[in-house]
């Protein structure tokens, strides 16, 4: 079951809601940045280059609401105000990509309504967004609580799928002979009741007539449910199915794949959480559809620093050896 989670931004209905501009500027290349990494830029970029230098060389920054909610988090006044300058600098115009959440309710409407081309959704609220970034006093009361209260929902989630979810599926494989299934059967689920529960439970009730039926059609469509899903599945099947030793509670968690989800957009996904980063570069290498590179962000600081970007040969050799996604 898809991880809700309550956008902080205002919810736009999906007719009037912006869009991140498709196709793509020319000559540029998308990069997104997860919390790991905007945190580890904010703090070593002291004279502030970082956000120019990726503007300079072609490079089209994204991050998520997820971002803003998780940068929003911190209690340390002074820690979170220095990165919520370094996002509001980076992003300037943004995109602030809406969460998976809404990108499946919203892309339901116009999948149903016949539009051609998923386009990802972004806040209009963006202005107020930087502003609660920017925002160096502490929040109050109430929005401390709502905020410790989603985070410590989301951990009981993950947690669940030890305490439950594998004892069950255990349970199933033992039932079946103890015959594991292998990581290429597992992921043959994605056309199975699993993923259709997944997509029904999460679309707009007006939009499901239209979707019943279709949901390998809708999910092929929407690049952002199909990533999702992909990487919730090989995350059961590491959690739940592989041995114990494998397995860890420690690992990503429903966070994570939030951010994960996005990896279908761009060409490149920065992230210096390694467990994370060895996740993705799993999904990449069982899906080759996805061509997206993983890098940290001392690898971004690296193809800075070149000069010339990701458009250096030399650089594209050794930071990104998948050819770039049209």
């Amino acid at each position: 079951m898809l991880h809700h989670q309550t956008p902080i931004i205002t919810r736009q209905t999906a007719l009037t809601a912006g869009f991140v501009g498709y196709p793509r500027k020319m000559n540029t290349i998308k990069v997104y940045l997860d919390t790991d990494a905007i945190s580890k830029l904010a703090k070593n970029d002291a004279s502030g280059e970082v956000p120019s230098l990726i503007r300079k060389q072609g490079i089209e920054p994204m991050i998520s609401d997820l971002t803003v909610q998780e940068v929003l988090h911190y209690q340390n006044t002074s820690r979170r105000a220095l990165i919520g300058k370094f996002i509001v600098d980076l992003i300037q115009d943004g995109p602030i990509l809406a969460p998976i959440s809404t990108q499946i309710l919203w892309g339901s409407l116009d999948f149903a309504e016949g539009r051609g081309t998923f386009r990802p959704y972004r806040t209009k609220k963006e202005d107020w967004v930087k502003r609660l970034l920017l925002k160096r006093s502490r929040f109050s009361t109430k929005i401390i609580e709502e905020l410790n209260e989603r985070r410590q929902h989301e951990d009981n989630t993950w947690d669940c799928m030890h305490a439950e979810g594998r004892p069950v599926l255990q349970e199933m494989i033992s039932q079946a002979g103890g015959v594991r299934p292998t990581i290429h059967d597992w992921l043959g689920l994605m056309d199975s009741n699993v993923i259709r529960s997944l997509i029904v439970g999460n679309v707009a009730p007006e939009a499901l007539p239209k979707i019943r039926g279709n949901e390998a059609r809708f999910l092929e469509w929407n690049p952002v449910l199909c990533c999702f899903a992909e990487q919730l599945l090989l995350a059961i099947y590491r959690h739940a199915i592989e041995p114990p030793k494998v397995a860890s509670k420690k690992g990503p968690k429903f966070p994570d794949y939030s951010h994960g989800a996005f990896a279908g957009l761009v060409d490149v996904f920065v992230t210096d959480d390694k467990r994370f980063s060895r996740a993705l570069k799993q999904h990449v290498e069982l899906f080759p559809k996805w061509r997206y590179f993983v890098c940290t962000q001392t690898e971004l600081i690296r193809v800075l620093d070149s000069g010339q970007g990701f458009g250096n040969a030399v650089v594209q050799k050794n930071i990104l050896p998948l050819p770039s996604r049209s």
